[in-house]
């Protein structure tokens, strides 16, 4: 039985480079510039990260992050969140992970900036995800299915091995997306962070 005093863990800030975060901890990192968020996971190796995934780590952070089920196959036994692809290439690239059942995530990569990489989030059905499996519906429509859509930040810290998710914007329907934001468009290369608008 543990006395409370080594083994039990008490969430807490961490300045990045301090002391090893633990789960739960918040990482602050002075030198990124933006306001840290709790930590997606544990850090590698953690049951959010697969270090065999085919998806970019950014685009596979920010869907976990946003997927209504965190962890609803631990808890109830459903595999389908183990669901990766990838559709389109290039530009026109779009990321899929499952979220239970009826629901699926989806993100393109729309660029960077020094500290973090920018990513585009939605949640569609999984009709509209089996279209975009048989090409009836296109990656530079699949925003136009989607709900829940928002442009997030994600830094990835190598050096602690974790990441911070920022919610940069949100758009209630495909139409409020920045056009060179769009599925097709080339990635940016931001010279500073984005403005922040999701209050």
């Amino acid at each position: 039985m543990s006395d409370g005093t080594k083994d039990e863990h008490q969430p807490h800030a961490v300045v990045a480079g301090s002391e090893v975060p633990h789960a739960g901890d918040l990482v602050i990192d002075p030198t990124v510039g933006i306001a840290p968020e709790p930590l997606v996971g544990t850090g590698k190796p953690s049951p959010l990260d697969e270090s065999d995934s085919p998806l970019p780590e950014p685009a596979l952070l920010a869907m976990k992050d946003r997927r209504h089920s965190q962890w609803g196959k631990f808890l109830t036994g459903e595999s389908d969140q183990d669901l990766e692809m990838i559709f389109g290439e290039g530009d026109a690239t779009l990321y899929a992970i499952g979220d239970r059942k009826h629901h699926a995530m989806i993100s393109r990569i729309i660029g960077h900036s020094p500290s973090c990489v920018y990513v585009l989030v939605g949640r569609i059905s999984m009709d509209n995800l089996n279209n975009l499996a048989d090409a009836t519906l296109t990656t530079t429509n699949a925003f136009g299915m989607a709900e829940e859509i928002e442009l997030v930040g994600v830094s990835v810290l190598d050096s602690i091995a974790t990441a911070n998710i920022i919610e940069v914007a949100r758009y209630g329907d495909a139409s409020e997306i920045p056009g060179d934001y769009a599925v097709g468009k080339k990635q940016h290369a931001f010279a500073q962070d984005l403005e922040i608008t999701a209050y």
